[in-house]
């Protein structure tokens, strides 16, 4: 009979070969009887990890294992943790690796969780880095599969459905550096420092430590990852504030050639913790984010806010002709349930730019610019004010919530009218065109 567990999250490492991710849960839940509720698979972003082919034709990456368990475990949550890096190479790669695999571990444990580790993809190293923060960090069991018989030749006919009688289930032995540590320190009554990093009070040897040593493994998750962000952070700040202003001059410059009213340009930096703050929120839909400064593209900002529609047109036309910028993707013009259409842009600055010596170390540089008119600069404040702030409006029932949007849908209709109408007037009345 499978334990009643409607919480329980298996953490696998991937490599070459992705069966193992449906090896191990196959084996933990028909062994085992756990139910797993959430499969996390941590991989590189190695082209041969994320698709692979048999001699056959038959797909063994993580391609195919995807389709594989959709369509087998349909009810599984399956989350996929990129290292963002092709291996595992370098002193920094393993920190990076072992940031990844602490942090993911906390975060499901946090959850109230049962946490399982598999380590049976992936190089020894991946393996090596998962087991290490398992015992740091704790989990309620860690196992590696062992295939009897040619694992290619299995793989080859069997692809992600390798029969269970070809498959051995191992336990790793889990050990607790936690009450490691405790013992160390047992016979210890006097205040001491653990690495540097804070302060270990231990009282007596009936003193419980669990809280004590929650926070050391937060503690080391921060030093392994934030520490480094922000010393990122620090030495490219000049570098994105640079960016911002020669985003902002070239703007400048599409005003003046284009002849249309003077919008009101705005740019900042993104704050250390603002980034810190969208890393834990975008983890929560897209898995561990290991370098903010590689995925996001908005840390160097660039707000324009125009009067007029046409002008508004005028400038998104000279951003896309692309003379400066290229365009990393398709701009994207937002529109909600609240009818917000700002025209967003991920940039990074053209050869032509950065051959030139004041430009030349913002090459690969990203930034975000925002076009659009004032009354979307008014409607993106009112729709933060009363909808993404709003705890109220987090609280109202489905149809309240329906009413409020229909309403602001309707409003939105008519300022796009007033948009029109103020253009019009421009056009007909003023010289200012």
């Amino acid at each position: 009979m499978i334990k009643n567990n409607n919480k329980a999250a298996l953490i696998c490492t991937v490599g070459g070969i992705a069966a193992v991710v449906t090896e191990t849960l196959m084996m933990v839940q028909k062994k085992k009887k756990l139910s797993i509720s959430t499969l996390v698979i941590v991989h590189t972003n190695s082209k041969q990890v994320i698709s692979k082919k048999t001699e056959k034709g038959k797909e063994i990456g993580l391609k195919g294992l995807k389709s594989f368990l959709k369509k087998r475990y349909p009810s599984l949550k399956i989350i996929q943790v990129d290292l963002e890096i092709p291996d595992i190479l370098s002193h920094e790669d393993n920190d990076k690796v072992l940031s990844v695999f602490i942090s993911t571990l906390i975060k499901y444990k946090k959850c109230n969780q049962k946490v399982y580790v598999g380590i049976a993809g992936g190089r020894k190293t991946m393996s090596a880095l998962a087991l290490f923060a398992a015992y740091l960090i704790g989990t309620d069991g860690i196992y590696h599969v062992l295939i009897q018989g040619n694992e290619k030749q299995l793989t080859e006919k069997y692809g992600f459905d390798i029969p269970a009688k070809y498959l051995h289930l191992k336990d790793i032995p889990n050990i607790n550096l936690a009450e490691v540590f405790n013992s160390v320190f047992e016979d210890v009554d006097t205040e001491r420092k653990y690495n540097g990093n804070f302060d270990l009070y231990l009282k007596d040897k009936k003193g419980d430590y669990t809280e004590l040593f929650e926070k050391l493994n937060l503690d080391l998750a921060s030093n392994l990852n934030f520490k480094k962000i922000k010393s990122t952070y620090e030495k490219r700040y000049n570098d994105y504030l640079q960016m911002c202003q020669s985003v902002n001059s070239i703007l400048n410059s599409y005003v003046k050639k284009l002849k249309i009213m003077p919008p009101r340009i705005h740019y900042r930096v993104k704050s250390f913790n603002s980034i810190i703050e969208k890393i834990f929120r975008k983890q929560e839909t897209e898995g561990t984010i290991v370098d903010p400064f590689v995925r996001f593209s908005d840390i160097a900002g660039v707000e324009i806010v125009c009067f007029f529609t046409k002008d508004a047109k005028l400038l998104r036309g000279e951003i896309e002709k692309g003379s400066d910028f290229f365009l990393i993707k398709k701009p994207d013009k937002k529109g909600d349930i609240f009818s917000y259409k700002a025209t967003h842009y991920d940039v990074t600055l053209k050869k032509n730019r950065t051959s030139l010596i004041e430009y030349k170390n913002l090459e690969g540089i990203k930034c975000e610019i925002q076009v659009k008119t004032i009354t979307d600069e008014a409607w993106q404040k009112l729709q933060h004010r009363l909808y993404y702030k709003s705890e109220e409006y987090k609280n109202f029932d489905n149809k309240t919530k329906k009413l409020i949007e229909d309403t602001f849908t309707t409003a939105s209709a008519n300022l796009s009218s007033i948009d029109k109408l103020f253009g019009r007037i421009r056009n007909k009345y003023f010289r200012e065109k």
